[in-house]
């Protein structure tokens, strides 16, 4: 692709890094670790930052982390962030369900406890750049900078970075963003810091094994209400609408005859509705804007990415007022759940994110 719309990386690589103090959020995990190894392999002065987001972290994150930092000569610094991670996350993600909706903890957590903490990290540091694992990039776009898809499609995190605020941007770096996990896997090894990271894990960071539905139950309490078929005839009972999400198949608790999957959840009467999988699908969307990288212009066709692992898909949008937008996809998608992100990309540029609030034909 020529021309004034080319998006291009900028060059933060090699001799550019060198002497650069960059912080770096450490999890423990590979990820975070073999970002750390590569920035002091390009010379830069790579400052440790791990955030305690739970009590137990001292205890179990904090002491591997430190051997990681040991390895690499990094100074380490911790950073208390419990009762910002409890606020804006954990009962954040309670309040959504117990509203009937799907919450993103992870988005959240990026846009109001990680990015703030680790900006907050870079200031008082006077540290130049923030880099984190995420399989993202930074590219340009007519002399401004943007986050895109990572190079490994199946990794790539950008559509948790959507509602990250816009003025991080000139501050973010991503060491694995043209990386494949491969690549990072080999790369750990010939560091010899296999043995020192700690087990990747897919589960909601502050459930420790626990199942989400349990967590709620015990958060919420037992909300017994009724499984309905799309004509309104009873087909079951459940323990608690918090329970599912829409397209939800397995797991209902209505067995035998044809597939159902979850259409609709209220949470005022506690009813759940089930239907077949054509019913699913949703051609409109109202989303509430929270970030605009770039201003999305009206009418115009975006690819729009309704969760992590769904292809980004073609909609126009029309603006309904200053922060909510109609988005009409060219074709229906499957299962949109309000309270997960919209995000709006162009090719492989992200440029706004916001929360969907309903989803309708």
């Amino acid at each position: 692709m020529e021309g004034k719309d080319r998006a291009e990386r900028p060059r933060v690589e090699g001799d550019a890094l060198k002497g650069k103090r960059v912080v770096v959020g450490l999890s423990g995990g590979l990820d975070s670790t073999v970002s750390l190894c590569l920035l002091k392999k390009a010379g830069a002065v790579a400052i440790g930052i791990t955030l305690i987001l739970l009590d137990r972290h001292s205890d179990v994150i904090v002491p591997l982390i430190e051997k990681i930092t040991e390895k690499l000569g990094v100074p380490l610094i911790i950073l208390d962030q419990r009762e910002e991670f409890k606020k804006h996350v954990i009962e954040y993600f309670v309040a959504e369900y117990r509203a009937g909706r799907t919450p993103n903890p992870c988005g959240m957590c990026n846009r109001l406890v990680k990015f703030r903490g680790l900006y907050e990290a870079m200031r008082r540091t006077s540290s130049d750049l923030i880099a984190t694992g995420h399989y993202a990039r930074i590219v340009q776009k007519n002399g401004k900078k943007f986050i895109a898809m990572g190079a490994d499609r199946k990794k790539d995190q950008s559509y948790f970075l959507a509602l990250i605020e816009p003025e991080l941007l000139d501050h973010l770096y991503f060491p694995l963003g043209e990386m494949r996990r491969e690549e990072v896997r080999k790369t750990a090894e010939k560091a010899g810091l296999v043995d020192l990271i700690r087990p990747e894990s897919q589960e909601i960071c502050f459930l420790t094994g626990e199942n989400y539905r349990d967590f709620l139950e015990r958060e919420i309490g037992k909300r017994k209400g009724r499984i309905l078929s799309e004509e309104g005839k009873i087909l079951g009972e459940h323990e608690g609408f918090y329970r599912f999400t829409l397209g939800q198949r397995r797991g209902t608790g209505v067995a035998g005859g044809k597939r159902l999957y979850v259409l609709s959840i209220d949470p005022v009467t506690g009813d759940v509705i089930l239907g077949d999988e054509r019913s699913a699908y949703r051609k409109f969307l109202e989303v509430k804007l929270l970030n605009q990288f770039e201003p999305l212009a009206e009418g115009k066709t975006y690819r729009v990415r309704i969760r992590q692992n769904h292809e980004p898909a073609e909609a126009r949008i029309q603006k309904l007022d200053e922060q909510n937008l109609l988005v009409s996809f060219e074709m229906p998608q499957w299962a949109p759940a309000p309270g997960q992100i919209a995000a709006f990309y162009e090719k492989d540029i992200l440029l706004a994110g916001g929360i969907i609030e309903k989803a309708f034909n």
